[in-house]
């Protein structure tokens, strides 16, 4: 890729374990969408799975 494109991941974020291996892969972010859709509260998952 590019170094000026941004490479996202779209799915299968569930832990950090799996955030910090794409994060290794040279990954610049990510989609965690699924994980906010199934909490009642979002801000408490952040500190939890990311």
């Amino acid at each position: 890729m590019p170094k000026d494109v941004a490479v996202i991941s779209e799915s299968g974020i569930k832990s950090r374990e799996d955030f910090e291996y794409i994060r290794s892969l040279g990954v610049d972010g990510c989609l965690i969408g699924t994980s906010f859709m199934k909490t009642q509260n979002p801000v408490e998952i952040i500190g939890e799975r990311i």
